[in-house]
């Protein structure tokens, strides 16, 4: 266990380090049109977050796990990053396809 301590005035604070892990991830850069909007987008396929994926909007700073299954449940998805509504069923298309998106890891 590791434990870094820090003196804040009178108070002595502390954290634990619960996990570090290191991994290559593969990473995907999208410009996205619609009629009305751009969205741009940056996901990260990892092995971490029980299989979703990492999405950030760029436009908006936001990032949050998806996988395909969250899309089926709502529209929160789109609301988090600011989606036009006219653009949600087109968006939820593109993403069902980019998080089905396996990527070819070489082995060792």
């Amino acid at each position: 266990m590791l434990v870094f301590y820090h003196s804040c005035g009178e108070r002595r604070r502390q954290m634990e380090i619960l996990y570090d892990e290191a991994e290559k991830v593969h990473a995907r850069h999208i410009c996205l049109i619609t009629d009305d909007q751009r969205y741009d987008f940056s996901i990260m396929y990892t092995e971490q977050f029980q299989g979703k994926s990492m999405v950030t909007c760029l436009q908006t700073g936001n990032m949050w796990l998806l996988s395909c299954e969250d899309l089926e449940m709502g529209n929160e998805w789109a609301s988090r990053i600011r989606i036009f509504s006219k653009d949600v069923g087109i968006l939820r298309t593109f993403f069902q396809n980019a998080l089905s998106y396996q990527p070819l890891v070489p082995e060792a």
